[in-house]
């Protein structure tokens, strides 16, 4: 397949949306900023790659993701405003712009989040499950890297429904095919089963409880096919075996929401959310919050080559940010990690953040043409195929989370 190629800054999308750089790209599709010329609100577009616009399996899918914000309709899910097609036939789906970073960003950034930071940042994640839940919609890929902190207003959302399943079945997913991310799919998920409930969700939200409170994934780490063989037949240690100072019934919640059989696992978001409220006491999430502010102002858009030139590297996975893997054949290994390094930035090796440096900003000066197309911009993660063009000088290493 040939490299996707870029839309440069400029270019009109549907005679009202004006792009303004490149926020990050995938396999299947890249986001761009831009602005709606007609009331002038910043937004992100997310635009299929030509090469596999005319796939009707992945048209279908970029629809159910923005059909899915459509039918929950909350406020910890990203708004879709608007859906159409370029000139050229690529789908595209238009969302509201966030500013902030990933839950992904920040455990690295802090080195670890507190109990009582890790639990409060996944209240809003379930109350966002649940509206989900209750309007038929299983997410099936909750993971850090698809939970976003954001700097205005401060709330959390939870991202990328491009993989989700409508009721019992979204048609899409042949029986046997497993869709997600394995360091965070529950047993039933593997096996590719297609009646998925709630409790599906509910592990994937243990899975990342677990990383953030121990440090480590239930399963380890590893090679795809060796975390979803551990899924299937291992029981992640006790939480409380491997780490000190929780409280028991913490632990206790957590170990229940990765029981490998589903029917002995919570069903109900809410009341996990309750359980967990009743756990650790409730904090205050300004430091994140003021975290994420901290990183928007310091980001900038990524340069946007034009279409004529040659393209960036792109990410592993899909538009929707997972892996789509068969038992025939193993899925191809990945850190999971993104990378945020772009000009005019330098990326800070202990915080994993992009801070602009004072040779940066002289760069900026002396080209100030590049530097108009990055100015006023912000970090804007979609999912973790949307991911920051690489410098040649770092790259994300894996974590925990």
């Amino acid at each position: 397949m040939a490299a996707p190629q870029h839309l440069p800054p400029g270019t009109l999308i549907a005679g009202k949306y004006e792009l303004e750089g490149l926020l990050g790209e995938g396999g299947m599709g890249a986001v761009y900023q831009a602005t709606n010329l007609a009331i002038g609100r910043r937004v992100a577009i997310k635009i299929l790659h030509a090469a596999v616009a005319d796939r009707e399996d992945v048209r279908r899918r970029f629809e159910m993701e923005a059909k899915a914000a459509a039918v929950i309709s909350h406020p910890g899910i990203v708004d879709v405003l608007d859906m159409g097609q370029t000139d050229e036939g690529e789908p595209f789906i238009v969302m509201e712009h966030l500013e902030g970073m990933t839950l992904r960003s920040l455990n690295k950034e802090f080195k670890g989040l507190t109990p009582e930071q890790s639990v409060g940042v996944m209240l809003p994640v379930l109350d966002a499950l649940a509206a989900a839940h209750r309007a038929g919609v299983i997410h099936r890929d909750v993971k850090p890297a698809n939970i976003f902190v954001c700097a205005k207003p401060q709330v959390v959302k939870l991202l990328d429904f491009g993989v989700s399943r409508f009721g019992a079945s979204s048609g899409l997913t042949n029986t046997g095919t497993a869709v997600g991310t394995p360091r965070y799919m529950a047993p039933e998920q593997v096996l590719g089963e297609s009646d998925l409930g709630p409790e599906a969700d509910l592990y994937s939200v243990g899975a990342v409880l677990y990383s953030l409170l121990s440090g480590r994934l239930p399963h380890g780490s590893g090679s795809d096919m060796a975390l979803l063989a551990r899924t299937l037949h291992d029981t992640p240690a006790a939480l409380a075996s491997i780490t000190t100072g929780l409280p028991p019934a913490l632990c206790d919640l957590v170990d229940s929401l990765l029981l490998k059989d589903r029917a002995k696992r919570p069903k109900d978001a809410t009341a996990v959310k309750e359980a967990l409220k009743q756990c650790v006491p409730a904090t205050d999430l300004g430091v994140l919050y003021n975290a994420a502010i901290r990183t928007a102002r310091a980001s900038a858009l990524a340069p946007t080559p034009s279409r004529s030139s040659t393209a960036m590297p792109s990410a592993h996975s899909s538009a929707a940010g997972t892996r789509r893997t068969t038992s025939s054949s193993p899925p191809r290994a990945s850190s999971g990690t993104s990378n945020c390094s772009t000009w005019p930035r330098a990326r800070s090796a202990s915080s994993g953040a992009c801070r602009t440096t004072a040779l940066t900003r002289r760069r900026a000066r002396r080209r100030p043409s590049r530097r108009a197309t990055s100015a006023n911009s912000s970090r804007c993660i979609w999912s973790s195929a949307c991911r920051r063009i690489p410098s040649p000088t770092s790259s994300a290493s894996p974590s925990a989370s």
